[in-house]
Order: structure tokens, then sequence, then C-alpha cells
């Protein structure tokens, strides 16, 4: 308990190493920048010794160096401001930052933050799910049909008069040809038997969804005479 006392009455009581340091270069007449280029020190190292700053200084033999040549320069008892450094720097000196999964130790907040920004990933992932899906029914709602006619084929030459209209279309659509209902198969599939006049022929698919667009193939056939 002496001994923890002494350490504290030497930081807490007495004037800092920053304080002497300070004291010392105003004294004298110095800027800090003007002590800097002097004593050959960047100036912001000079500062941190000055401002009980000890985090920006060097870790290590470069930060008691530094000190070391400022005092010198100051004309102040080395040695001693070096012991009393070393205490402050012990006292004062902050750990480094650890990470959450790394900590022995983890707060409450870290483990009340954790579960928060899971459940808001998992909220937003939710929401684009439902977001794309809700796009991709909309465009199913007014988007055209599929339809595709396999024949007759575009600009055909037959010599009878009865045709068979082959194709598939998309299901739960209302398909007609030249404007009469045809059914169709669960797979969409569809054929009919038309009768056609001799000469050229035009025949128009339509296949059309409840609440959307109408997709439309026409065909023209000559028959021969």
């Amino acid at each position: 308990m002496a001994q923890a006392f002494q350490k504290n009455k030497l930081i807490f009581d007495g004037e800092t190493v920053a304080e002497q340091l300070r004291q010392a270069r105003q004294a004298s007449g110095y800027t800090i920048e003007k002590a800097a280029k002097e004593v050959g020190i960047n100036v912001k190292y000079l500062r941190a010794l000055e401002h009980d700053d000890f985090n920006v200084l060097p870790a290590g033999v470069y930060g008691k160096n530094f000190l070391r040549e400022y005092a010198q320069f100051l004309c102040l008892p080395e040695k001693s401001l070096v012991a009393l450094y070393e205490q402050e720097v012990k006292y004062s000196r902050k750990e480094p930052k650890v990470e959450l999964f790394s900590k022995q130790v983890v707060r409450s907040w870290d483990l009340l933050a954790t579960p928060r920004l899971l459940r808001n990933i998992s909220l937003a992932l939710v929401v684009a799910v439902c977001m794309g899906y809700l796009v991709y029914s909309l465009n199913r709602i007014v988007a055209p049909p599929l339809l595709v006619l396999q024949y007759p084929i575009e600009n055909a030459v037959v010599d009878k008069s009865g045709v068979e209209i082959r194709g598939s279309a998309e299901p739960e659509t209302t398909l007609t040809i030249n404007g009469e209902a045809v059914l169709m198969d669960y797979q969409g599939n569809f054929a009919k038997e038309v009768q056609l006049k001799k000469g050229i022929n035009t025949i128009t698919v339509c296949a059309e969804k409840r609440y959307g667009q109408k997709q439309i193939v026409s065909r023209q056939v000559l028959v021969k005479g």
C-alpha cells in the first residue's frame, strides 16, 4: 500500500512531465514550433509530451529518447523526468482495442448489439425477398403470356383444305385460333384442325391472361387449287 501511495503521490501531487516541460519551454521564451526545430524532433511529439498524450509517442525507447533530448534542450534533469514518464505511461497508456470475438470479458452492450445487428440483417433479407417476389408476381400478371406456334410455318404452302394448328402457350391463359376458343392440356400444348379456303389464308392465334396483355401470332398459309 505504501509503494502504491508513493506512486500516486509522485504522479498526481507533484508536477507531471508535461507540466515541467511546458513551464521550462515557456520560461525559455521558445514557442513549441521553434523548440521542435531547434531540438530536431517532430512538433507533434513535443506537443504529446507537453500534454500527457503518450499514445501519440512511439512505444519503447523512442519515446524515452525524445524526452531525454527535449529535457537536455530545456536544461531539465533527464533521469528523474524519464523515471516519472515511465510511471505516468504505466498508469495512462490505453490498452489496444480488441474486437468482440477476441475479448476475454464481453461487455453487455456487445451482447445486446450483436443479436440486434443479426435481427436487422435478417429483417432486411426478408423484406428484399418479399419485394423481389412481389415484382416477379406483378411482372407475371402484366406481361404478355408465352405463345409458340409450331405449325404451320410462316408462308406455308399446302395442297389440302384441312390444316392442324399446333403449338404451346403459357398455362392458365385463354387461347383462340381465328377467334374460336381452343383447349390446352395441363402443360399448355394445343392442337386444332382448321379448315381453309383455296388461296391465301391468315391464321391468327391469340393467348390472353386474365389481367394481362395479349400475345398474338399470325401465319399465312397458301392452299393450292
